[in-house]
């Protein structure tokens, strides 16, 4: 079996993880499976491909008056803040109800071409019996529909991807809740999976937060199908590896230059 490294971040903000993220992705060699839910972290953030077009996809006047609502205490805690990611895809809205997977794997060692469709769908081969697993109900069934992950017909996860020479990364934000006021933040995207029609954000999401136990259930069943697979070394959350990989990001040359500049960036909503 081909070794990967199962790394809990819980604790990181979706910001720093996707720079984690990148940095494995271009300057390593080595297969990653990140996990994080982090419910003590209270911000909000908009999280946008990296061609995505912020008029398009972002109803900016909402963000803020939503932030000029704020006190300054409160600015530091739930300042709404629009990240633009390393990897394509479209525009979801995460938070503390959020738990994030990603993938970043050397193209050699998945079972899958190095395409979108061929990776999506090796994913959605390691997904399915998890889920059989951890569902309240055998009614629920979990399938990939398009780009996302659905339960039936609501959407439970996105996902979005970059593919380099030899490798790649695929990541998803699975929605343990939502705030349904929240999504007044997100425009309705010109391109939408068919199965979505017109559905408003709404009518077209749910939650996992009532469909299985806990996210500590899923995490477990999650490492133990991926073990199925691969020699996987396990690293919780309190390993000292994210201090590591920080230490890393922060390197610069004997001029003072950055040795790596991520593509990940907060974007300006001015």
């Amino acid at each position: 079996l081909k070794p990967l490294s199962f790394i809990n971040l819980r604790g990181v903000s979706i910001y720093k993880q996707l720079k984690i993220e990148e940095f494995l992705l271009r300057n390593t060699t080595e297969n990653y499976l990140i996990f994080n839910y982090s419910p003590n972290i209270s911000r909000t953030n908009i999280v946008m491909g990296f061609s995505g077009k912020r008029d398009e996809l972002v109803n900016v006047d909402a963000v803020k008056l939503f932030n000029n609502s704020l006190s300054k205490d409160e600015m530091e805690l739930r300042k709404v803040s629009l990240i633009r990611r390393y990897t394509g895809g479209g525009t979801v809205m995460v938070d503390n109800a959020t738990v994030f997977v990603s993938f970043i794997m050397n193209s050699a060692d998945s079972s899958c071409q190095p395409y979108p469709r061929d990776i999506m769908s090796w994913t959605e081969t390691l997904y399915k019996p998890v889920f059989k697993k951890i569902l309240h109900s055998s009614n629920n069934n979990f399938s990939l529909r398009e780009h996302d992950y659905v339960l039936d017909e609501k959407k439970i996860g996105g996902n979005a991807q970059t593919i380099t020479k030899n490798r790649f990364t695929h990541h998803t934000s699975f929605l343990w809740n939502f705030n349904a006021e929240k999504m007044s933040f997100l425009q309705m995207p010109k391109k939408r999976p068919a199965y979505r029609g017109d559905r408003p954000h709404t009518d077209f999401i749910t939650g996992l937060h009532d469909k299985i136990s806990s996210v500590d259930v899923f995490e477990k069943e999650l490492h133990e199908e991926i073990q199925r697979h691969y020699q996987v070394t396990y690293h919780p959350h309190n390993s000292g590896i994210y201090e590591q990989y920080l230490e890393q990001l922060q390197l610069v040359d004997s001029n003072g230059k950055a040795l790596f500049t991520p593509r990940t960036v907060i974007e300006s909503l001015d």
